[in-house]
């Protein structure tokens, strides 16, 4: 399990604001606590019930000692007193833009659009960064694709004039069609549009979006 994976862990928006007040202080050691729902879990049978900051609280020298005393917290942070219930913690792995300083992630100085194409232009190694971790477009950048619950397919909200997807030319209310001809409408074909660009060496890209209902092709570059 992760606390990634589990973030909220059914515990809803206090537990990713809690999580969220933790990340932004000066905590070195914040931990996530977990239960077991059933006597022998597997990966999903684990609810997350808090969290809490380590630093300071455990000075004893032996590892097994301080491992327990760290799930006695979470056993008391829950207030479950049941002892059938097992125990665990880890490690909270915080938002990039609650970690760390995003003031070098300004996407707008990689992309560029020609003002005689309109086509838009993306560093390379932009991407092959974002591939390897997309940390910036969730930790830094405001902008998200939700799926649409009236109609099949995915739409921009909150989309920042310092975002990756201003600087690729779209906005909020922009409704994904369609990349290089195939059709974005579930999440199978977001993952796989996701996954043919990752593993596609091509260098020309075009992005069909409906604005106000009107239909769009973006056309992008990928440069050296």
């Amino acid at each position: 399990m992760s606390a990634c994976e589990y973030g909220g862990g059914g515990a809803g928006d206090d537990a990713g604001e809690a999580l969220a007040e933790l990340c932004n202080s000066d905590c070195q050691e914040p931990l996530v606590c977990f239960y077991a729902v059933t006597p022998n879990p597997g990966p999903d049978d684990w609810k997350q019930v808090g969290e809490f900051c380590a630093d300071g609280l455990f000075t004893s020298d032996d590892p097994g000692l301080v491992d327990a005393e760290k799930r006695m917290k979470c056993r008391s942070i829950s207030g479950i007193l049941d002892d059938t219930y097992r125990f665990e913690y880890e490690g909270a792995e915080c938002p990039l833009s609650l970690a760390e300083d995003c003031e070098d992630w300004v996407p707008r100085e990689h992309v560029s659009q020609s003002p005689k194409t309109m086509v838009y232009e993306i560093e390379r190694a932009l991407l092959e960064s974002l591939l390897d971790d997309p940390a910036p477009l969730t930790g830094c950048d405001s902008a998200r694709i939700i799926e649409q619950t009236s109609a099949k397919g995915f739409e921009l909200a909150d989309v920042a004039a310092t975002d990756f997807a201003f600087a690729l030319g779209l906005k909020s209310g922009d409704r994904i069609v369609s990349l290089n001809g195939h059709l974005i409408q579930t999440y199978d074909d977001l993952f796989g549009a996701l996954i043919y660009f990752r593993d596609r060496d091509e260098h020309s890209y075009s992005l069909v979006i409906e604005r106000q209902g009107a239909v769009l092709m973006l056309r992008y570059e990928v440069t050296p």
